[in-house]
């Protein structure tokens, strides 16, 4: 296809997104490549958004398969998908609604710390879409080492939390966490979610992961969004470094 051609095409497509974004912020995000760790309820819905958006790169990594009861909430799957990788099931209906120069990259394997510099080699941020607590240090840990932005997003009940983590410019997760005694993070198994929490925390997190690639910044650096759904119920609270935290601290 003729290089004129092609930019009418992509112009037309995200000609509405160019506006608020600013045509070189689209030109960023075209070559951006994004990681998504954990491709279940908010990972399903931040990958539709990203390609919908023409994100340069979008890396699916989760080692599980689909089940039945993750169909009301995880917008890529539907009743053909169950017992199928999720990556490679998402992979596939992303193919579809992606913009011309998106790439997708299924990745059918367990995130851990052994495996964290293969599955994030060269991406510029990493979506936590994980409800894993183990996986979520060990993504703290890797990213601060290298200097890695990664946007943490959770959600449980109605409730729906997103934080922008960009070392060595705020708090890290485990500031804000306890890492010296055992944690049991909170799950959707055990307290239920509803749809419209991944959601809402999808949008919010994928706004601040195309802000930090788009504008080098987002608005939730060193801050927690929290959002009720069910009651309406917004508010950013500002997250302080920990002086002895034993990721980023001294």
């Amino acid at each position: 296809m003729p290089q004129n051609a092609s930019k009418s095409v992509a112009e037309t497509r995200f000609s509405r997104q160019v506006i608020a974004l600013g045509r070189e912020a689209q030109r960023r995000l075209a070559r951006a490549k994004f990681a998504l760790v954990g491709v279940g309820g908010i990972g399903s819905y931040s990958a539709l958004l990203l390609a919908q958006a023409g994100a340069g790169e979008i890396r699916l990594i989760d080692r599980d398969v689909v089940e039945e009861s993750n169909l009301p909430r995880q917008c890529l799957f539907g009743e053909e998908s169950v017992g199928k990788p999720k990556a490679v099931a998402a992979g596939r209906v992303l193919s579809k609604v992606k913009g011309a120069g998106t790439r997708v990259l299924p990745v059918f394997e367990q995130f851990s710390h052994g495996a964290a510099e293969k599955l994030l080699r060269g991406v510029d941020v990493v979506l936590d879409c994980s409800d894993n607590y183990g996986a979520r240090i060990a993504l703290n840990e890797f990213c601060w080492r290298k200097r890695v932005p990664w946007v943490y997003a959770g959600a449980v009940g109605f409730r729906a939390m997103v934080s922008a983590v960009v070392p060595p410019r705020t708090p890290c997760f485990a500031c804000w966490t306890v890492l010296e005694n055992r944690v049991e993070a909170e799950s959707c198994v055990g307290r239920g979610v509803f749809n419209t929490t991944v959601s809402q925390a999808s949008c919010v997190q994928v706004q601040a992961a195309v802000d930090l690639v788009c504008r080098g910044k987002s608005e939730l650096e060193g801050k927690l969004f929290f959002a009720d759904v069910r009651k309406g119920f917004f508010r950013v609270q500002k997250l302080s470094r920990r002086r002895y935290c034993p990721v980023c601290g001294k």
